[in-house]
């Protein structure tokens, strides 16, 4: 496996993983009892973006190393 395999499926795991992430400790309006007029009352609160940015990322790198280590000590007989 290249550095642009392994950049490659980092840049697609990073996405997953964030959208994954993403509705992680998310408060909506209701739950804080503070629905502003003209939304729906689901509306999440304050996101924490470098919290979530963070965590995709080591989610990402840690699975990144999974399939690197699959891929190269050819683990499930992915080579030809």
């Amino acid at each position: 496996m290249g550095w642009p395999t392994v950049i490659l499926v980092y840049v697609i795991l990073w996405w997953l993983s964030f959208f994954v992430v993403l509705p992680f400790g998310q408060v909506t309006q209701e739950e804080a009892g503070d629905v502003t007029h003209g939304t729906v009352a689901s509306a999440p609160v304050g996101l924490n973006w470098k919290k979530k940015i963070l965590l995709t990322s080591v989610m990402a790198a840690a699975l990144t190393t999974v399939a690197y280590v699959i891929v190269t000590w050819d683990l499930f007989g992915f080579a030809p």
